[in-house]
This record gives structure tokens, sequence and C-alpha cells, in this order.
């Protein structure tokens, strides 16, 4: 679906939240409170996965990102 629906002028990125992700709230250095919803761990992960797909779309306005 991203591939059909980019374009150079419109791109679509897909980001994979699912890999390194511990759903299991027993587990230590889990992700969520409830096998669903992202504890603060989870939150700045799903953050910088983001941040690292949107990177090279974002424009520098106060230097270097």
């Amino acid at each position: 679906m991203v591939s059909r629906m980019s374009s150079s002028t419109s791109p679509v990125v897909a980001v994979n939240h699912f890999e390194d992700w511990v759903e299991d709230p027993r587990r230590v250095g889990t992700d969520t409170w409830d096998w669903i919803h992202p504890n603060p761990r989870g939150q700045s992960q799903m953050a910088l996965t983001w941040f690292a797909a949107l990177r090279p779309y974002l424009r520098e306005v106060h230097g270097p990102i």
C-alpha cells in the first residue's frame, strides 16, 4: 500500500513499531502498561522511531537536526 500511495510530491512513510517492541508488561524493559498502551519507555521508543523515519523529510529550520 505504501509503494502504491507514495509519490515524489507526497511521500508516504511506513514505520515499523513492532521491531524491538516488548508488549508484555510483566517483562523487564516492557514498552506497555497493559499489552496495548505504551508506557513512557514505549512512548519514547515510538517517538524516536517516527523521528528516524521522518528525518529525511524535515527541513532544517534552526540548524542541523
